[in-house]
């Protein structure tokens, strides 16, 4: 189901929690209303906040995090694997989003390349066959026609071992540069 929020309204509702610091308890955020609940979202929440200061940002290992910072700066630390990387966000800033995201994608990307180049490579052969003068599916379409089966098989071979090659290579690829991506 689709929510519309007016996020200035949300926000013009939320009070400035000046002083924040990582030992402010979640009472206190309520207390001053600063934090408050948007929406419900896959299977947690989506959140919005308005404070001044320093504080330590829970981490979701299985949830998705989604930061934008309205007005203002803030520094991002993302911890994983005992690697701590640090992210200096403002306004309108996107770097997350490259940095992050990226990441996520790159490996799906690549598995749905991978997959799709048999139906990339069926409608090359396709057109090759009907208005090529050259190429592995036009010498195909000519033997056919003088019934050399004995040159016809050594070709499609050639192409079924070239095409499971490369599939091959890209699997090995994601694997290395993505060894936690595993497929569906």
């Amino acid at each position: 189901m689709l929510t519309i929020t007016d996020l200035n309204a949300e926000f013009a509702k939320l009070s400035l929690l000046r002083g924040r610091t990582p030992q402010t308890t979640a009472a206190e955020r309520e207390e001053k209303r600063a934090l408050a609940r948007l929406m419900p979202y896959r299977d947690g929440t989506v959140f919005i906040a308005k404070f001044v200061g320093s504080g330590a940002w829970e981490r979701h290992p299985k949830g998705d995090e989604i930061v934008q910072i309205i007005d203002g700066t803030t520094t991002l630390h993302v911890i994983r694997d005992s690697l701590s990387e640090a992210f200096t966000l403002g306004a309108g800033d996107f770097d997350v989003a490259y940095r992050v995201v990226l990441k996520q994608i790159a490996p799906r990307v690549l598995n749905s390349i991978r997959l799709n180049l048999k139906a990339v490579m069926l409608f090359l052969f396709a057109g090759e066959m009907i208005a090529s003068t050259d190429g592995l599916a036009y010498r195909i379409a000519l033997l056919r026609r003088h019934m050399g089966m004995d040159v016809i098989i050594p070709y499609v071979l050639w192409v079924a071992l070239l095409l499971f090659l490369v599939d091959l290579g890209m699997r090995i690829l994601n694997r290395r540069l993505h060894p936690w991506f595993t497929e569906a």
